[in-house]
């Protein structure tokens, strides 16, 4: 019915449309519901940035103050391009019905196959998230009005201007080479050196995310959510490395719903239960990926950890970056863990911190704690999958597994009995069963030769393969990466889309507009965490600081300064500073930025504010060996509703 069938009509629909200016105006009313009560609170006269966490519930709130009025229906609906101020390939409709009606719009495609179809729950007050947009481009919509019979009641047409979007999320697609409907239509890829986007089969970006972000960027969890690094608030990690320590629990259209500030390392893999996040980060100073934690959502604390020396021993444990995983999923109880360097497989039970199998071949651990986990072959044949990347999980009634593994086909640094490079890499077809301690390969797809960051999406019903080659091995100006879409049986190329830049990771976009639909909950804990504070600073021989000179620090060399909750921002070029100052009449601290790797381009840096003694302190910059005292103090008091 409707869209797919019978259609109901309203003639001489209208639609208004919010500025960015009016929606700001709109936000100031609900900001005064963000004052924590805290032990501690922090007055300074530099710019105040409020937490995107809480952004997004104070826009959720003026959305609902707009849906109180009464205003807009849907004849005359409102309409909000870049509702969060993440996407410029969203938008946000807003009006109200007498009855409750589900809505379902689409976005007409260029071409046959590439519509983008979503649709709310049912409600009288509707907030409808617009997704899968052109860029630069008058998208035309179709709405309708869905009653609880599944009826149309309503249709109107709608169109929308998307402006173009930066150019580094553009012309990524160098050759498209399409033969039949793609059975993955929306495809998200999260970049190595440009922020996430997603092609269509024609390989037209649809979606784009605009929010600064590290080469790890993007990283999927459940229910339409990910995990996205916020590379405006970093620090410096012990090796001399830029550290990126704030990231955002968000969803497509923008909204942040968690922030964590985490004072550790974390790998560019996590895993997701239900209120636990599993993460890889570092066992001690030196060392990469060798601990998995378990933090929770509503605390942003750890539960549990596990050093994985402990699991699989210390055979390998030779230098920092021993364990390089390639993925890291949570599937009923489990956690199945990639690792590359060993063409490893490994299922952890994370109740008991123990292995349940591993899928690897027998000579790489031989001798140790993991070889009576080793999988034996069915039809005795031996594992000669070589550097696998994170598998295509299905999980079948009986409790067994089917994995679609991609593999480099490289024998790597740790090469296995016999292991030789193959011109191609592959995907191949296991049936795991975890009770007999077995496995069986079904079959070997060929595929273009992969250098690393890969991986694949099986679609059963049509037997169709995604395979995804995030870095080529064979590269040129035009061609670093592609995604091919293949046959399951034969493995003949079906559709392609050619990349002229690297990609970390991809997947299919599968965004979750009924949960969108709903507002946040106004969470004045949805930043959790903190960093260590600054060293306490104090004078060498009885010396206090040099004395500062005259002129002014200019913002070109250290700007951008504001105070986001409890955190102290600024942004230098790496390799200029050396220290920053907090300097008060009884305690002084400082944050060590000596050694730090230089960079050519300005980065974000924080301080943590929030463990500071009481008192007023003067701000001190020491920038190319001279001491540069800042105009504004920054001032630590009891919280006067104690």
């Amino acid at each position: 019915m409707g869209i797919f069938g019978r259609r109901i009509d309203i003639k001489n629909a209208t639609k208004t449309t919010y500025s960015d200016e009016d929606l700001r105006k709109l936000d100031l009313n609900y900001r005064n519901k963000f004052q924590i009560d805290r032990e501690k609170r922090i007055y300074t006269p530099f710019r105040k940035e409020m937490p995107r966490a809480w952004q997004s519930q104070v826009r959720d709130m003026a959305f609902e103050q707009i849906l109180d009025d009464r205003i807009f229906s849907f004849r005359h609906l409102l309409v909000i391009p870049n509702p969060y101020g993440a996407s410029v390939q969203t938008a946000m409709l807003l009006f109200n019905t007498p009855k409750e009606y589900r809505v379902r719009y689409r976005i007409l495609g260029k071409t046959e196959g590439t519509d983008f179809v979503g649709e709310t729950r049912m409600t009288t007050r509707h907030r409808v998230p617009i997704m899968g947009l052109y860029k630069g481009y008058t998208n035309k919509l179709i709405l309708e009005l869905i009653d609880s019979a599944g009826e149309v009641y309503q249709r109107r047409d709608l169109r929308i201007y998307t402006r173009d979007i930066p150019l580094g999320q553009q012309n990524i697609v160098t050759k498209v080479e399409h033969s039949e409907s793609s059975c993955f239509p929306f495809i998200l890829v999260n970049g190595f050196r440009f922020k996430p986007v997603v092609f269509d089969q024609n390989g037209e970006v649809r979606y784009s995310l605009q929010i600064k972000t590290d080469q790890t960027g993007m990283i999927p969890l459940e229910n339409g959510r990910f995990l996205y690094v916020d590379a405006t608030v970093n620090c410096m990690a012990a090796d001399g490395s830029i550290r990126a320590c704030r990231y955002h629990e968000m969803d497509y259209m923008g909204r942040v719903y968690q922030t964590y500030v985490l004072d550790y390392p974390v790998g560019r893999y996590a895993a997701q239960n239900g209120d636990s996040l599993f993460l890889l980060t570092a066992s001690e100073k030196g060392y990469a990926d060798d601990c998995i934690i378990e933090l929770d959502r509503n605390t942003g604390q750890i539960r549990k950890k596990c050093l994985l020396q402990d699991l699989l021993g210390d055979k390998y444990r030779i230098e920092g970056n021993w364990i390089v995983a390639s993925g890291m999923q949570y599937v009923q109880g489990q956690l199945i863990l990639t690792m590359r360097r060993y063409h490893t497989v490994l299922s952890i039970d994370w109740e008991k911190q123990s292995v349940n199998w591993a899928l690897a071949p027998e000579s790489i651990w031989r001798g140790t704690v993991l070889a009576d986990k080793l999988l034996k072959s069915v039809d005795r044949e031996k594992m000669d999958g070589y550097m696998p990347e994170s598998p295509n999980i299905q999980v079948q009634e009986d409790g067994s597994l089917k994995l679609r593994l991609y593999c480099i086909q490289n024998k790597g640094n740790v090469p296995a009995e016999g292991a030789e490079s193959d011109d191609d890499s592959r995907i191949d077809f296991y049936n795991i069963d975890p009770v007999r301690k077995s496995f069986q390969k079904e079959r070997s797809i060929a595929v273009v030769k992969s250098q690393r960051d890969a991986g694949c999406f099986y679609r059963q019903e049509s037997d169709r393969i995604l395979s995804l080659s995030g870095m080529l091995m064979r590269r040129s100006d035009n061609l670093k990466a592609c995604i091919e879409e293949l046959d399951g049986q034969t493995g003949r190329m079906i559709n392609r889309l050619r990349l002229c830049k690297r990609y970390r990771s991809a997947w299919e976009f599968k965004p979750d507009i009924e949960a969108y639909s709903v507002p946040l909950e106004h969470d004045l804990d949805a930043v959790k965490g903190t960093i260590a504070p600054p060293a306490l600073y104090k004078s060498v021989n009885g010396e206090t600081l040099p004395e500062a000179v005259a002129e002014k620090l200019k913002k070109r060399y250290f700007g951008n300064i504001r105070v986001s909750d409890t955190l102290f921002l600024f942004a230098f070029c790496p390799g200029t500073v050396q220290n920053v100052y907090l300097i008060g009449e009884t305690q002084s601290y400082v944050q060590c930025f000596e050694g730090l790797e230089t960079r050519p381009r300005k980065e974000s840096f924080c301080m943590a504010l929030d463990q500071l003694e009481l008192g007023e302190y003067q701000v001190y910059v020491e920038f190319d060996n001279q001491i540069y005292h800042l105009k504004n103090e920054i001032r630590v008091e009891r919280s006067q509703q104690e």
